[in-house]
């Protein structure tokens, strides 16, 4: 690749498929570097250093997951756009498990591209959760519950952990659709009498 073509697009998405075959800790300069056919010093013309990198990184993989998850409610509303996200979710960590590592990555100077994104994701559940009339401390618990059910099945998933002959697909949607039922109100039911 042409030293003039490089942008501050293509070193992030390298240092993207970088992570997601070698995983985020093995994130360093060099192979970056090496793929976009320029020298370490010429990185520094478009981030300010590994860990600039990882923040960038850590703000691209959040976007992109947000999009993912609003793509997937689009059309939905309850508890079909809730399983959809949670599909949609769990889809993104397993096809991109560096960049999903580098948004859950501690930011040592303030990221506000990834607090963005990160809260755009936070609006989209909330008003998806708008039909659920919880109280606000409670969608806060629901919000934790969902993305630890996500976060840790998708997790062990990728780790090859589930080692039983059983559909994963089935088990995740077992898994979520009891997790939103659970959240659920029930429906009085209606005298005519």
């Amino acid at each position: 690749m042409s030293k003039h073509r490089v942008t501050r697009a293509l070193v992030i998405e390298a240092a993207a498929r970088h992570v997601n075959t070698y995983g985020f800790p093995a994130l360093t300069l060099a192979p970056i570097a090496a793929e976009l056919g320029i020298k370490i010093p010429s990185l520094y013309n478009h981030v300010n250093g590994l860990e600039a990198l990882q923040a960038e990184l850590a703000a691209y993989g959040a976007h992109a997951l947000f999009l993912r998850c609003q793509d997937a409610s689009i059309g939905r509303g309850g508890a079909d756009a809730l399983i959809a996200i949670a599909e949609s979710y769990r889809r993104f960590i397993i096809l991109n498990p560096g960049t999903y590592a580098a948004t859950l990555h501690p930011q040592h100077q303030p990221n506000p591209e990834l607090a963005h994104a990160n809260a755009a994701l936070m609006e989209l559940f909330e008003r998806i959760l708008i039909p659920f009339e919880l109280a606000a401390t409670d969608r806060i618990h629901v919000l934790r519950g969902l993305r630890s059910i996500v976060h840790g099945f998708a997790t062990l998933e990728q780790a090859g952990a589930f080692g039983l002959p059983i559909d994963m697909n089935a088990s995740f949607h077992t898994i979520v659709t009891t997790f939103i039922t659970s959240i659920q109100k029930p429906r009085r039911a209606v005298s005519l009498l």
